[in-house]
């Protein structure tokens, strides 16, 4: 699977992709993530145990979230 924020892909969240992986999966599922900055939070489940993000570059590619207490209580959900 390949996320690009651009639309050019598959996918244009990471969230996304995550979400079409089948739980309880045996084999490894990888998801290339091209350059670009992704803004949000990516929850994987216990279910999908295999799953391996590759960023297309070491600085170009960005995960970010705000995520804190006041959003997000709990610290087992962050």
């Amino acid at each position: 699977m390949v996320v690009a924020a651009d639309g050019r892909s598959d996918f244009c969240t990471v969230q996304g992709a995550v979400n079409q992986i089948e739980p309880h999966r045996i084999q490894p599922a990888e998801i290339l993530i091209r350059k670009g900055t992704y803004h949000g939070l990516v929850r994987i489940q216990r279910e999908k145990p295999h799953i391996r993000l590759v960023g297309e570059d070491r600085k170009a590619t960005v995960i970010t979230g705000l995520n804190n207490d006041k959003l997000n209580p709990g610290w087992i959900q962050r």
